[in-house]
């Protein structure tokens, strides 16, 4: 599945491009959003993500959707809807973004996930 997507840093570049931002303005509109969640995105590792050095983990990806309102699984190059859901979404809705979310995820985060799934089930 993950030959046919496209990379983090073109999806990046490309609402950079429509919404003409330089990385130094990307870098600002993350900033309150690192402070809040108390992760650090420094303007080398932006500048790594969106010339295809690196490709971010779940919690700086999850500041670079929130700040561009973009879907995670959108800017992880997946072929889906690129419009951030709300959190009241269907079931049906919250069961194919999960999908989208949970096939980007390494096996182990997939077992991880699969776990934590299941004693939150069990009433853990």
């Amino acid at each position: 599945m993950e030959e046919n997507r496209v990379s983090v840093g073109a999806r990046l570049q490309q609402v950079m491009d429509e919404r003409n931002l330089r990385a130094v303005d990307l870098h600002d509109l993350i900033k309150p959003l690192c402070k809040k969640y108390g992760i650090n995105i420094s303007k080398s590792q932006l500048s790594q993500y969106i010339n295809d050095f690196n490709e971010p983990g779940q919690r700086r990806l999850f500041i670079l959707a929130q700040a561009l309102d973009v879907n995670e699984a959108w800017l992880l190059g997946f072929d889906v809807a690129r419009e951030r859901k709300p959190l009241a979404a269907t079931a049906d809705e919250r069961a194919q973004e999960f999908m989208s979310l949970f096939s980007a995820l390494t096996e182990d985060q997939q077992i991880t996930i699969i776990q934590a799934m299941k004693g939150i089930a069990a009433g853990k």
